[in-house]
């Protein structure tokens, strides 16, 4: 797993699609192809298909011999064949290259070979098909992930997934539309299905040890009461490991790892039964204040250590847990304007994802490559109505 931490290790990791694509073949299959169908340890690579030919009349002196505009007659051949080529497709001519003459259209990579007296174009693909004679199957890296029938070039993929996962502060899907030049759409659906893969249960280990637990409203300023009770707002239930460090040359408690999780209200059913029974560890200590949803807490399960608010009058008994609360509301307003909606839960589970892995910032992104082809297809619709 490579490990990026800075942009240039970035930039010396992966500066074309076709490293992309060699680093996805190695996360996905480590000990070498495997058929999804049949399970066949070989298969063929096709790399090129063939779309169409070129007329006669252009031959390969017509080919320019350096990187440049695509020429205005292949251009027509395009167009004639109902392919379309954008503003920015740009000519490639490269010696050293599997193939001289490439044209790069976003994603989309022509080829250009001369093959049986006449040019023809091949559209560059990365198919896998099992050597079995009975199963045959075609298969990509990305088939079957999350990235499944994806249209974005991989190169904009890593790009992003760095930004979200090496960044402090992540980015929000407006800048990104900016920065990668797609629609204001494909940015939403890119930076969403990559919050999808921070979902995943390997990323997410129960909490263990001491657990601060506390309950936060997101929904931003409003009429009415505030806190338990408010109206229009989202409550969330949150948990804080404490973890000791000493600090000039005195024991400190720091953060930990945190969890966070939208709940329908805060009844000792979400907040017991919905939370603490899954994504705490039995045999921890769950810190709370007195409020009555935390009650049931099975005794011999876990530890419960309760201060009311009176009880507490320097607020050091939660102290973790409301910075964490402090910090991610800041994060919303500052980078996403609070406009988060219903979606509120994927950009809790970002905010912790890079919290919990803030002392190994250079394995996020691998991790993160890992967990995006460990997933299932997500599609846009899905993501929208939060049905997944």
């Amino acid at each position: 797993m490579k490990k990026i931490r800075t942009y240039q290790d970035f930039q010396r990791n992966f500066p074309t699609e076709e490293a992309c694509f060699q680093y996805l073949i190695k996360v996905k299959w480590p000990n070498g192809f495997q058929c999804p169908k049949c399970g066949n340890t070989k298969a063929y690579h096709i790399k090129k298909r063939k779309i169409f030919a070129l007329p006669p009349e252009i031959s390969i002196e017509d080919l320019p011999d350096r990187n440049a505009p695509v020429p205005y007659e292949i251009q027509r051949v395009f167009i004639d064949n109902k392919r379309q080529l954008s503003n920015d497709a740009e000519f490639i001519f490269d010696l050293n290259a599997d193939f001289i003459w490439r044209i790069q259209d976003g994603k989309n990579e022509y080829i250009i070979d001369y093959n049986r007296n006449e040019l023809k174009v091949y559209k560059r693909v990365h198919i896998f098909q099992c050597t079995s004679q009975v199963c045959r199957r075609q298969t990509s890296v990305t088939a079957g992930t999350i990235m499944h029938k994806t249209h974005i070039p991989l190169l904009t993929w890593f790009y992003t997934i760095f930004l979200m996962s090496v960044n402090k502060k992540g980015i929000s899907s407006k800048q990104l539309q900016g920065m990668i030049n797609v629609s204001s759409k494909t940015a939403w659906y890119l930076t969403h299905r990559i919050r999808q893969a921070m979902t995943h249960k390997l990323s997410n280990l129960p909490l263990k040890g001491i657990i601060q637990t506390d309950e936060a409203y997101f929904g931003g300023k409003g009429k009415g009461k505030r806190g338990r009770g408010a109206v229009k707002k989202q409550p969330v239930v949150i948990g804080v490991e404490e973890r000791s460090k000493m600090i000039n040359d005195e024991p400190t408690v720091i953060v930990g790892r945190a969890l966070m999780m939208v709940v329908d209200n805060v009844s000792a059913n979400e907040l017991v039964d919905g939370f603490i029974e899954t994504h705490v560890q039995p045999g921890s200590m769950v810190k709370s204040d007195g409020w009555v949803g935390y009650s049931s807490l099975d005794p011999t399960k876990f530890k419960h250590h309760v201060k009311t608010a009176s009880e507490d009058p320097d607020r050091t008994h939660l102290k973790l847990a409301h910075q964490i609360i402090g910090n991610v509301k800041n994060w919303l307003r500052g980078i996403f304007h609070g406009a988060v909606g219903k979606h509120l839960q994927r950009y809790l589970t970002e905010f912790t994802y890079r919290l919990n892995r803030r002392n190994r910032v250079e394995t996020i992104f691998g991790r993160l490559v890992r967990n995006l082809l460990l997933g299932e297809p997500v599609l846009y619709r899905q993501l929208i109505n939060c049905e997944v």
